[in-house]
């Protein structure tokens, strides 16, 4: 049996020759290792998160870079029964998207006297929903914590062709067709239409529950609630 401490792990040989021939090439004799198992640890390694909303699922708008939300920022500590440990931490972070499967990964190290870890992640954000996983290990003692949440990156649009018949009065209907898209489908939106009224500090607001990326929807008895002139919608 081999104490592997770089790793972290308990590796079985059938024979001290065949460690020993393994030890000297561990890529050309793996085949000579019988299992190896993860080496226990007395140690606990703790991940408190230092940002709003914790490890918890998180929305992120497209194209806005400086969201909180888009960042990774905790704090860490590696403790047992007799207090805390100096050890460094070795973690490895992953980023997949859940619609594509595109995954990304890359790992980072910190000493005892860094900064808390804190940064953005933004770029590694696709449109849609994105796995973040976060497995922090002690380097020297073993200790292992893994943290898991949800950051689902919005891309909206929405393009419009609309126009004024001739002649609206009290009573006309204001047809307004437009079609909206987002790359994350699940679940619905609300859209809100809000017609100025030249001025006076009033407003029309109609909610409309977006399931499809297309709806066209008559807005009634507008044109009875506005003053006359030019109104924006």
């Amino acid at each position: 049996m081999y104490e592997d401490v770089a790793n972290n792990k308990y590796r079985m040989f059938s024979s001290e020759e065949a460690y020993m021939a393994w030890k000297e090439n561990p890529t050309e004799n793996s085949h000579l290792e019988l299992f190896n198992f993860v080496r226990p640890s007395d140690y606990k390694l703790e991940l408190t998160a230092t940002e709003a909303g914790g490890f918890n699922n998180k929305f992120v708008r497209y194209g806005d870079t400086n969201n909180t939300g888009g960042r990774i920022a905790y704090s860490w500590r590696i403790y047992n029964d007799e207090g805390e440990s100096t050890d460094s931490i070795s973690v490895t972070y992953t980023i997949t998207n859940t619609a594509s499967g595109a995954s990304t990964t890359f790992s980072r190290w910190y000493n005892k006297s860094d900064a808390d870890p804190n940064f953005s992640i933004y770029e590694y954000l696709q449109p849609g929903e994105n796995a973040i996983s976060i497995e922090a290990r002690g380097v020297t003692t073993g200790a292992r914590n893994t943290r898991t949440f949800t950051i689902v990156l919005l891309q909206l649009n929405i393009t419009s062709t609309f126009r004024f018949y001739e002649k609206v009065t009290a009573n006309s209907y204001i047809q307004v067709p437009y079609v909206f898209e987002r790359n994350n489908t699940t679940g619905t939106a609300k859209i809100h239409f809000q017609v100025d009224e030249g001025g006076e500090g009033k407003s029309y607001v109609k909610d409309v529950v977006q399931d499809g990326p297309v709806k066209v929807t008559e807005i009634q008895q507008i044109a009875g609630n506005l003053s006359e002139g030019t109104h924006s919608l």
